[in-house]
């Protein structure tokens, strides 16, 4: 049996030098330290681009993320520059529906600031711009690339003021104008409030007073807008008071009739009116107007004449001393036509039809309301045609 003989294979060594070792070890260095450079670079010229922060802006605004709208602003909060109504503003105009495309402009610098303009078209066709001003701020990213907050300067008015009546109180957003008052008008009729860095949008009113209803609006105040007066028929009655005129205009017109076709004399009926003598004379040449009209020409005559619905609305009311009020009634009748040169024989005539009165009243040294005036005019039951 034959032997097998294992021969040994000797390897030769080769020598491999220091000096290799250290250049391949610095060549991975130098190209890792690269590789990061480059997505170092990539990364931060990312986060620093100032057109990717403004459309992240706008994006917010259109997902109406604002709280993360407002961390990109570089705001001052004060009283009535803050986080609530920074929000209201951008709540007001949101774009409803969403957008089909957009468009950004490359940004214009104006007075130290980058201004990009973003047009854009809702999914209903209309189209609109959105203006993002950034501000380059001095922390820079990884040390070499630019920060940026959105400056909205553009939408806080410097100075507002507002002007209501002197005996009157108001509020904006729940604060008393008080705080802020500046000065009187001339004739003592106003009071001037000034508010002193405030945020555009809508903003509520409030304005309260002895002789009016509770006033609240909302008014949207543009970023140029300077200054705001309640004018006086702005302002509607006590309601309490506003109830009282509207029934009382209509039992005085009653009143009237009633007398009026009896033949009464207006002294009857002169303690509804205000005790002015001339005030008084003047309703009395009413008064007398409608007492002969019940007695036409040619011995017309009214039998009866109701009235069958009545109501009653605030015209006008002059704060704080007038108000008119209009009377609407629908009536019917029964009169004796005129006699005619062929017959003495009288027809009877029944009919119905509608009238109008305007009452106006005064308030009288007790500040109590007094009728002063009341204009109307009346049918002519003689020729008068029917009417649903």
């Amino acid at each position: 049996m034959k032997k097998i003989e294992f021969k040994k294979i000797k390897f030769k060594k080769i020598k491999i030098s220091k000096r290799f070792f250290i250049d391949a070890i610095q060549n991975i260095v130098i190209l890792a330290f690269f590789a990061f450079l480059g997505i170092w670079f990539a990364y931060g010229s990312r986060a620093g681009s100032s057109e990717r922060f403004a459309m992240k802006y706008f994006e917010y605004f259109l997902t109406g993320n604002y709280e993360k709208m407002y961390e990109m602003t570089d705001i001052t909060e004060s009283i009535f520059v803050d986080k609530d109504q920074y929000i209201n503003i951008f709540e007001c105009n949101a774009i409803m529906g969403g957008i089909k495309e957009y468009d950004i402009s490359k940004p214009k610098k104006k007075d130290g600031l980058y201004v990009y303009t973003i047009s854009y078209t809702r999914r209903d066709g209309a189209e609109g711009e959105f203006v993002v001003n950034l501000e380059k701020q001095p922390e820079r990213t990884y040390l070499f690339f630019n920060t940026w907050k959105v400056n909205v300067d553009d939408l806080i008015l410097d100075k507002y003021t507002i002007g209501i009546p002197s005996d009157m109180e108001g509020k904006i957003d729940g604060m008393d104008l008080k705080d802020y008052y500046d000065n009187t008008s001339l004739d003592g009729g106003m009071k001037y409030y000034i508010l002193y860095r405030m945020l555009s949008g809508e903003h509520s009113f409030t304005i309260t007073g002895e002789n009016i209803d509770t006033y609240n609006t909302t008014i949207y105040v543009e970023p140029d807008d300077k200054e705001l007066e309640f004018a006086l028929d702005s302002f509607s009655m006590v309601p309490a008071q506003e109830d009282e005129v509207l029934e009382y205009s209509k039992y005085a017109l009653n009143q009237m009739y009633e007398h009026a076709l009896q033949g009464a004399p207006f002294t009857d009926i002169e303690d509804l009116f205000a005790t002015s003598e001339r005030r008084r004379a003047a309703l009395g040449y009413l008064y007398d107007s409608i007492v002969d009209w019940s007695v036409g020409e040619d011995g017309a005559k009214l039998q009866t004449f109701s009235i069958d619905r009545i109501s009653s609305t605030i015209q006008k009311y002059t704060y704080a001393e007038e108000v008119a009020v209009k009377v609407s009634y629908k009536y019917s009748f029964e009169a004796l036509a005129g006699r005619t040169m062929v017959t003495a024989n009288q027809d009877v005539i029944t009919g119905n039809g509608k009238a109008e009165a305007v009452v106006y009243y005064r308030r009288d040294s007790k500040k109590n309301w007094k009728i002063i005036r009341i204009e109307m005019e009346l049918p002519n039951y003689t020729e008068i045609s029917e009417e649903e």
